[in-house]
């Protein structure tokens, strides 16, 4: 956020999860925080983990319902569920009102995966990960 509000960008976090349907589980706290290395669980709650229940959505009927705007760009960081959420807004991919999307995955042998998926919504590939982190970020346009 800090950097948003340096950046004189109109930002308005949310803390929902996202994900392929609408449903109610468990936010799993991982024990320890490490700041960039969360692995926090979003599913069935685990023993001995500090659990919250919360409510899941996907994001093309948070944005049909008008409950938030349609985003222009948007940050998938949700260690293993990156799929799941994609699923959930497929119409707000189609949208040309969305810039970018930055995604966060584990596995470098994904990222075909990605790419294909996005080229259905004209994303491309623009930018890879540097130095420790895993981000990889698909634009429909180049020059952003």
């Amino acid at each position: 956020i800090r950097v948003a509000e340096d950046n004189n960008c109109d930002v308005t976090p949310m803390l929902i999860p996202l994900s392929n349907d609408n449903n109610a589980n468990f936010f799993n706290l991982k024990n320890h925080f490490v700041p960039g290395k969360s692995g926090h669980k979003f599913g069935n709650r685990i023993e001995n983990k500090k659990s919250f229940g919360i409510s899941s959505y996907k994001l093309d009927d948070l944005v049909l319902s008008k409950t938030i705007p349609m985003p222009n760009y948007i940050k998938i960081d949700v260690d293993g569920h990156e799929k799941r959420a994609l699923e959930g807004m497929k119409e707000v991919l189609q949208n040309d009102k969305l810039i970018s999307i930055l995604v966060e995955f584990s596995y470098s042998e994904e990222l075909d995966y990605y790419e294909k998926e996005f080229k259905k919504y004209n994303l491309k590939l623009i930018a890879g990960p540097t130095g420790n982190n895993r981000n990889y970020i698909f634009s429909k346009k180049i020059n952003i």
